[in-house]
Formats: structure tokens, sequence, C-alpha cells
């Protein structure tokens, strides 16, 4: 099993979940995860995490894999997390994108509460946004969605996650990368566009 490490740092509520990885006994279970989300992408650096059984066969296939991880940035990397000054940026972050959420769920609610419900989440960067029963009678996610974008709002319709027959329809919208003000405009410029 691929255990993807994403978005576990930013945790707004109780306490972190413990890795699939570390509740395994039988060492099946392969940890990964990157550093894009939580420093930034260019940036090109992520981890994997092997079970002990599975590191002579990895030993034996690196040597065969192209390293495309900066050699230089490695070290430097290891020097931030190793200083503690890694941890303090994960808390600040997680800080600052919880009062993020919090400013996005306001506006909605503010401006959009007869189009959209939504809840908090408890960990991460993305919420969904569900279209109300009087919105769904007049356009699906998707329509939303372009609507969105023609206002110059990106979102992604919930309808595209789903593999079947979507079950839900939403709106799946980012919060970490904006600031409070960004977040009312959108959120305004949303509600303008949804009910034109």
């Amino acid at each position: 099993m691929i255990e993807d490490d994403f978005d576990s740092e930013y945790r707004f509520q109780g306490q972190p979940l413990p890795a699939m990885m570390s509740l395994s006994n039988q060492d099946r279970v392969i940890y990964v995860g990157s550093f894009s989300k939580v420093i930034f992408s260019a940036l090109r650096l992520g981890f994997v995490v092997f079970p002990k059984s599975m590191l002579p066969k990895v030993r034996s296939a690196s040597p065969q894999i192209d390293q495309q991880a900066s050699l230089m940035l490695q070290p430097v990397l290891a020097r931030f997390m190793h200083s503690g000054d890694f941890a303090i940026h994960i808390r600040r972050m997680r800080r600052l994108y919880a009062k993020r959420q919090v400013a996005a769920l306001q506006a909605i609610k503010l401006h959009a509460a007869d189009l959209l419900t939504v809840d908090p989440v408890p960990a991460g960067m993305h919420m969904v946004a569900n279209l109300t029963p009087d919105l769904q009678s007049r356009m699906s996610d998707t329509e939303a969605a372009k609507r969105a974008k023609s206002a110059g709002v990106t979102v992604q319709p919930l309808s595209s996650f789903f593999a079947g027959p979507p079950k839900r329809q939403g709106l799946v919208m980012g919060f970490a990368g904006f600031s409070e003000e960004q977040l009312e405009k959108g959120v305004r410029d949303l509600a303008a566009a949804l009910r034109a």
C-alpha cells in the first residue's frame, strides 16, 4: 500500500492523525510525501519511507534510477528541519490557514448562503461548498464552475472528482493561498456570477 502524506501538516482540529505506516506491523506500507505544499512548489523535493524489509531491493534499484532532486537543496532543507524552524513554519502556516478558512466560511455565509452550504474542514487547504437545492435546480456544478471562471474565480466542480455518477453537486474551493480580503472579494464575485 502506498500512503500519500497529503496536507497532513495542516490539521486545524484535534490531534494529528497517525500515518498508516506507523500503525502497520506487517511492512506493507510505503509512505510518501512532498515539501511542495508546506514550503513552496518550486522546491520539488519529496520523500519516501520504505519498510525495512524492502530496503535491500530499494538500494539495489536506486543506482538505476535517474536522480532528479537537487543535491544543493537537500542539505539546506535538512538544516532547516533540524534547527526547528521547519516546525515553527508549519505551526505559523497552520494558524494562518485556519484564519483564512474562517474568513472564507464567513464570506460564504454573508454573501452566498442562499447558493452554497459549507462546513469547516478539519484539515487541508480546500473546502467543498455544496450547491443549495435551489441553485442545483438552475445549474450543475460544472456550469457553476464555468460561471465562476468567467468572473475570475477558479473553483473545481465536485462532480469531476467522482469515478461514477456524482452523488453531490458542489464546488471545491481553495482558501490557503489567498488573503482574507481576496477571499471576501472572490466569494462576492462568485455569488454575483451564480446569480446572473
